[in-house]
């Protein structure tokens, strides 16, 4: 049997939230905009850390990665 579930997006945008079963209007409005409060929060972190303290790696493979080496220049 197939689940239900409740989504929210945007137009024009790719993001949006979901959720099991169904839900009202408010609920999945709340929770979209709890979800990108976070990512906004999240995205202000990220924006302060100095470039000096970020680490960049290049590795092989999509799922598990593997020869895993730290670029440094």
């Amino acid at each position: 049997m197939t689940e239900r579930f409740t989504d929210c997006s945007a137009p024009g945008t790719t993001a949006g939230v979901a959720d099991y079963g169904r839900k009202t209007r408010p609920e999945m409005i709340a929770q979209y905009r709890a979800f990108f409060e976070h990512q906004r929060d999240e995205a202000e972190r990220a924006l302060a850390v100095p470039d000096e303290d970020l680490v960049v790696t290049t590795y092989l493979g999509s799922f598990v990665r593997k020869n895993r080496q730290v670029v440094t220049q």
